[in-house]
């Protein structure tokens, strides 16, 4: 039983023939020893798998990503050459305009998710440098705040800061804090339709810091808690249209947070 307790799920107990309560304990041992080393391989089968697409994925967004730059730069000098001596050609065709820009929206959208997947995958791999230095976090949200406020506003939306009127300075990453609550913010604003506010409030929770994000969305359902900061999962929706994203942003957030000893829920 320490054997087994300790790791070995090769070990299992002989006793010889016998008739009574010994007999059965020690045939239950064994078969409940047998079922875990089963589970125990399945797991490593899936843990390699789960290694093995990790790879890929991070493989083939690595190679896309040298031929779409390729093709955005060549878009833009193709676009700069279309005005030739103060003649817009592309006005002749105003159809082609419209092409050229879902071209170009997309081709912005497939940079940024292949970033994305590279960042995550330098931030599961411990590689990413982290530059931690004391910074105001009341300064920070209220400058990220401020940009997506536009963006919020556009869709009907209304942001709400509630901050206390002495925030503490906190030691980290910057630029990753700041990416921290921009993802949050724009989630709130990606799926907030009906009651469009969103409200960020600031508090301290015992020695810990809290930011809290709350909007009037439609919200998760419960089936699919546990897995909104998992990669490339998007909460179904079958009323929100036009959100855009591959469910990278709350793992990001969730990787982030984990390298500063935090949490996000």
């Amino acid at each position: 039983i320490k054997k087994v307790t300790s790791g070995n799920l090769t070990q299992s107990i002989a006793i010889g023939k016998r008739n009574d309560e010994i007999q059965e304990v020690v045939e239950a041992f064994n078969s409940m020893v047998k079922q875990l080393s089963a589970s125990n391989e399945s797991n490593v089968q899936l843990r390699s798998l789960d290694k093995l697409k990790d790879n890929i994925i991070k493989d083939v967004t690595h190679e896309l990503k040298s031929p779409l730059s390729q093709l955005r730069l060549a878009l833009e000098l193709w676009l700069d050459r279309q005005v030739y001596n103060g003649i817009d050609r592309r006005k002749a065709n105003h159809k082609n305009d419209h092409f050229i820009t879902i071209i170009k929206e997309n081709i912005g959208r497939l940079n940024k998710t292949i970033e994305s997947v590279l960042t995550l995958a330098k931030l599961e791999a411990g590689t990413v440098k982290y530059d931690k230095e004391l910074f105001h976090i009341g300064e920070l949200i209220l400058r990220v705040t401020a940009g997506l406020r536009l963006i919020a506003e556009k869709r009907g939306l209304s942001i709400i800061i509630n901050l206390p009127d002495r925030l503490p300075e906190i030691l980290g990453d910057k630029m990753k804090i700041t990416r921290v609550i921009s993802n949050l913010i724009d989630n709130a604003i990606k799926y907030t339709q009906n009651n469009p506010t969103i409200i960020v409030t600031t508090k301290a929770v015992g020695k810990n810091f809290e930011i809290s994000v709350q909007d009037n969305g439609i919200g998760i359902a419960q089936e699919h808690i546990e897995n909104v900061f998992s990669k490339f999962f998007r909460v179904p929706t079958g009323n929100v249209h036009d959100v855009k994203g591959f469910g990278l942003g709350l793992s990001y957030v969730k990787l982030i947070m984990k390298r500063h000893k935090g949490d996000v829920y």
